[in-house]
């Protein structure tokens, strides 16, 4: 129970929801998102499904590079293109 001197504030009485309330797997990453969109734009049609992880990892580093953000590790990858679990 709050306070009547919490609510007078006025601060919100909205309660948050933590990372650890929300089922797992619920949210992607923002790493894996891009790694899936770059391979998505790099491979329209899905074959990237048909290559190996290190062939979408070395393809996709330059873009990378050209957008300034350090190279993820080869789990996220993994995770990323469905290969993983967890």
């Amino acid at each position: 129970m709050q306070s009547a001197v919490f609510r007078a504030s006025g601060q919100s009485t909205a309660t948050f929801v933590g990372a650890a309330t929300r089922k797992r797997g619920q949210y992607k990453k923002r790493d894996q998102k891009l790694i899936l969109a770059l391979a998505d734009k790099k491979w329209p049609d899905d074959s990237w499904e048909d290559l190996s992880t290190p062939v979408i990892m070395k393809a996709l580093e330059p873009e990378f590079k050209n957008r300034g953000l350090p190279f993820p590790e080869r789990d996220k990858f993994l995770r990323a293109l469905g290969r993983r679990k967890g």
